[in-house]
């Protein structure tokens, strides 16, 4: 495991398990959202949350992959001075940010929707200023980003305490390279059969 908190590897490694512990706290919390209305027998749950595990597990290893683009190719031997302590800081801080929001999101989508992020979704992204207006009418947005700061910033200390960067001798630009490749493989490849596992799969998980 402490090759895992690899200058190179701490950011990739945090993004899997952080994107899959999220995905599944999601999950399980828009059940106890909806259990009132869910129709669904004690084996089709399993069954579900087994199928919505795999495309969770997809999706963690395409973030991870997209991070390990970057950081096989930038990391440092000087990964404990200041600046770079900075950085990978903002980083994490960063990532656990969008991770809670892309949550907190699914739940306004599921309130919205009663379903799971779907191709109604791409609509918020094209009618920004309209879906924003919708989200201010019924949400208060500084407590939605305030509690986004706060969780992101107590999360990111939890991280720097209990699974602490071991830092070691950076690699050689061929193992950089190969890394950065594996990533990229990693990135697209799982990020596609997580695409298809969630179209199949939108609406019942």
């Amino acid at each position: 495991m402490n090759r895992l908190r690899h200058q190179a590897l701490y950011i990739p490694s945090l993004a899997f398990l952080l994107s899959f512990l999220f995905s599944t706290l999601t999950r399980i919390g828009l059940l106890g959202f909806s259990w009132s209305n869910s129709s669904h027998t004690p084996g089709e749950l399993i069954s579900l949350f087994a199928y919505g595990a795999i495309g969770d597990v997809l999706f963690a290893l395409a973030l991870a992959g997209l991070m390990l683009i970057f950081t096989a190719l930038t990391h440092t031997r000087w990964t404990m001075s200041r600046p770079f302590k900075a950085k990978r800081l903002l980083a994490v801080f960063v990532l656990i940010a969008v991770l809670l929001f892309i949550a907190i999101s699914e739940f306004v989508f599921w309130n919205e929707f009663d379903a799971r992020f779907n191709f109604v979704a791409v609509d918020y992204l094209i009618y920004t200023r309209e879906v924003i207006g919708n989200i201010r009418e019924s949400y208060s947005l500084p407590l939605l980003f305030g509690g986004i700061f706060v969780g992101g910033g107590f999360i990111t200390m939890l991280c720097y305490r209990y699974w602490p960067i071991q830092p070691a001798k950076s690699w050689r630009i061929f193992s950089r390279a190969a890394m950065a490749i594996l990533g990229a493989v990693l990135c697209f490849g799982a990020g596609w059969l997580a695409l298809q596992s969630t179209a199949k799969n939108t609406s019942q998980n």
